[in-house]
């Protein structure tokens, strides 16, 4: 069956299918508190609780380095939420967390409750540790210090899109490039290497939040219920796509 035909089957049972999908979220974050109740509950807690979907960026597995973060976030600074459930091993950190620490002025770990106090004798000295426990709140276990002074600037330049960087470097040096393409990473890289860490940072930092804080998004975002919202800001969806989905979800 498909996602339409399932979705017309639950409207003839009167129940739209946006209830269906909070009430299967409430089942899975009782009883299998997966990678996706992590990103879920960050994401509400977060971006939609402490800050707000116009002002603050999620963008979920981001290439960092030879490393995928589970979730980043962009506000007035960059930070890195690796998840760790109870389902997970600790193994991959020793390579994860200097990706990390390159890229992004906070680092946390996310994890059970009953593993945040080895998380937070394990992780460097940098990095935070942040406990969900079954009622879906976070907990800061360890607080993770800024490591902005060592954020390595081709690192987050390299993370970035051509749309993003060029007009970037094109404001800093004050004219338009206008060299073949081939040219144009090369000659940016090197450019962009030369800026002031805290002016680089920031233009990552304004790039990235760019990505999902549209007037088009933010709509389509609030309009979710909130067991999809991280999905809704992770994924690459046209204007009629989002207006589909609203559709099919029974909310317009």
């Amino acid at each position: 069956m498909d996602f339409v035909s399932f979705s017309d089957e639950m409207k003839q049972d009167g129940q739209p299918l946006h209830t269906f999908f909070s009430e299967c979220y409430k089942e899975l974050s009782r009883n299998y508190r997966n990678e996706y109740v992590y990103k879920t509950e960050v994401a509400n807690r977060i971006v939609f609780g402490r800050h707000s979907p116009r002002t603050s960026s999620l963008l979920s597995e981001l290439h960092v380095g030879k490393s995928i973060v589970d979730i980043a976030i962009f506000n007035g600074t960059s930070t890195a939420y690796e998840i760790k459930t109870e389902y997970d091993t600790p193994r991959r950190l020793q390579t994860q967390t200097p990706d990390y620490l390159k890229a992004f002025d906070k680092v946390y770990v996310v994890t059970h409750p009953n593993l945040s106090e080895k998380y937070a004798e394990i992780v460097p000295d940098k990095v935070g540790v942040i406990a969900l426990n079954n009622r879906g709140s976070l907990k800061i276990v360890k607080n993770a210090e800024s490591n902005l002074a060592n954020v390595d600037i081709l690192y987050i330049f390299r993370m970035l899109k051509r749309s993003e960087y060029l007009p970037a470097i094109e404001k800093f040096i004050g004219e338009k490039i206008n060299l073949p393409n081939g040219l144009i990473y090369a000659f940016c890289e090197d450019i962009f290497k030369k800026i002031p860490q805290d002016i680089a940072h920031n233009i990552y930092i304004n790039a990235m939040r760019g990505r999902t804080t549209s007037d088009d998004i933010v709509s389509f975002v609030n309009c979710l219920p909130s067991c999809l919202r991280v999905l809704g800001m992770s994924s690459a969806l046209s204007s009629v796509q989002r207006k589909k989905i609203l559709t099919v979800l029974g909310i317009v």
